[in-house]
């Protein structure tokens, strides 16, 4: 039964990176599907250590920085693709 499971989680994950990947490249056409990859493994993991949805944090890089990387907020001075704000973080 684990090994059901395995292939079950790692199937998910699969579908996941693949899903997430092409609403990155749809959401930005500059960033290459490789790239796109990354990125989505990047929030994968990082919601499966954090117990997140990976489509909420999608969807919140996507509307604060549309896979921008580099994306600085000039007025509140908040960095990267999730905008943190490093005084308050």
């Amino acid at each position: 039964m684990d090994k059901v499971k395995d292939i079950f989680d790692n199937f998910k994950d699969y579908i996941h990176v693949h899903v997430i990947a092409d609403h990155i490249i749809k959401s930005n056409p500059k960033v290459c599907k490789k790239i796109a990859e990354d990125y989505a493994c990047y929030i994968l993991n990082a919601c499966n250590e954090w117990k997140l949805d990976p489509f909420i944090l999608t969807a919140v890089i996507t509307v604060e920085s549309n896979f921008n990387r580099n994306a600085i907020n000039s007025k509140s001075g908040a960095i990267g693709m999730m905008q943190i704000l490093w005084q308050h973080h």
